[in-house]
């Protein structure tokens, strides 16, 4: 067998050429695996010799398995390709057979420097506000919903229990209707000042709420319109937060009083941040050394990852009951701009993994289990350059 490799760009051309007996072998090991399939009077599924297998249905038909098997024992591994080769062949005067493999591959890239770089190291900061920040958020956990009386008027941290109804000159629109929705005052998930302007209403009190919708909002109807929302307040509630004691480090934590459970806090949260740093100042580093690279990425490498991502994001909502569409809703967006931030991110994805497989290949870091060769390359990087 003769191969030729014909490499332009972001293609290659491979050419292999069998002689008359290697075509011969292969059609015999084309019969031999299909011969089953074919039924000949007189002989048992399989038993019939390959002549008259060929006489009954053809004498090309085992041609197209045995051109495959040539070509998939054969063709190597020599080029790393982007989709599946389109596959021609031609036999040749003698007998045998010429393949031609047409190939779009994946791109050379051309390394910059990637040792001898600096780095400045992510600064850790974690203290007293921290572990206070930490303790609230664990502390609103277990905050009870009290009731108040009938005089208290609503204040910002205030949970209103309310209908509201809302309109658009005049006309109601979908979604913008509920019944005793508890809505918390000050945490800005309504639109505009819509929460600001229940402040100073009172149980059984109703009260117009005038609202502009944003720009980008996500019904294309409601974009930078005037809504009115008719509101009625049935009560209000308020958020008793338990002390935070050594009561509470026993309830929560396995410590017996609050000093001790803080400790651990700041240890933990400590911990935390400096691994979140060494990841960052990591990405910085790779970062950088995909800056100082260049590579041609074909558009079919970014599509087909990004299709990949998405794909796997429907799963995702799909296993959960929602769909791409509801998600964008909810995040405030559109499919169409979820698929462009998917085509960004797989953009930079692969050259990261052209990148850093061309160092690999370079500096002969090559395992067959890709974690590990990523974990060896992150360990050679970050001992080729500075982060300080």
């Amino acid at each position: 067998m003769d191969k030729k490799i014909t490499k332009q760009k972001n293609q290659a051309t491979v050419e292999m050429t069998f002689t008359k007996e290697e075509w011969e072998v292969a059609n015999e090991n084309a019969y031999k695996k299909n011969a089953s399939k074919y039924k000949v009077a007189g002989f048992r599924a399989g038993k019939a010799p390959r002549k008259m297998v060929e006489q009954q249905y053809g004498a090309g038909i085992f041609i197209e398995d045995a051109v495959q098997d040539l070509f998939a024992a054969n063709f190597g591994d020599e080029l790393k390709l982007i989709d599946y080769p389109h596959l021609d062949f031609d036999f040749t005067a003698d007998g045998g057979i010429k393949l031609t493999a047409k190939c779009d591959i994946e791109p050379e890239v051309t390394l910059g420097q990637y040792t001898g770089l600096e780095i400045k190291k992510t600064e850790v900061k974690v203290g007293d506000k921290d572990v206070d920040a930490y303790l609230n958020r664990l502390q609103a956990t277990r905050a009870k919903q009290v009731a108040v009386d009938k005089e208290h008027a609503v204040a910002n941290g205030d949970i209103a229990v309310i209908d509201f109804k809302g309109s658009v000159d005049g006309k109601y629109f979908e979604g913008g209707t509920a019944q005793n929705y508890e809505l918390e005052i000050g945490s800005h998930s309504f639109i505009d000042n819509f929460e600001d302007q229940l402040v100073g209403m009172k149980i059984g009190e109703s009260r117009d709420v005038n609202v502009t919708f944003p720009e980008n909002y996500h019904v294309e109807d409601l974009k930078k319109a005037k809504a009115k929302f008719e509101v009625t307040l049935h009560n209000i509630m308020i958020k008793e937060m338990p002390a935070l004691d050594d009561q509470f480090a026993k309830e929560v934590s396995e410590f017996d009083n609050i000093k001790d459970f803080k400790a651990d806090i700041l240890k933990k949260l400590t911990e935390q941040a400096t691994k979140q740093a060494e990841y960052a100042d990591e990405e910085k580093l790779f970062e950088k050394i995909m800056d100082n690279a260049k590579v041609e990425i074909p558009d079919k490498m970014i599509h087909d990852y990004a299709h990949a991502m998405i794909h796997d994001m429907e799963h995702k909502l799909a296993a959960q009951g929602a769909t791409m569409e509801m998600y964008a809703q909810f995040m405030g967006t559109t499919v169409e701009k979820i698929h462009d931030e998917q085509h960004e991110i797989a953009a930079k994805q692969v050259k990261m993994r052209l990148v850093m497989d061309a160092i690999v290949e370079k500096e002969h870091l090559s395992d067959k289990d890709r974690q590990k060769q990523f974990d060896n390359l992150t360990i050679f990087l970050k001992g080729r350059n500075k982060i300080c």
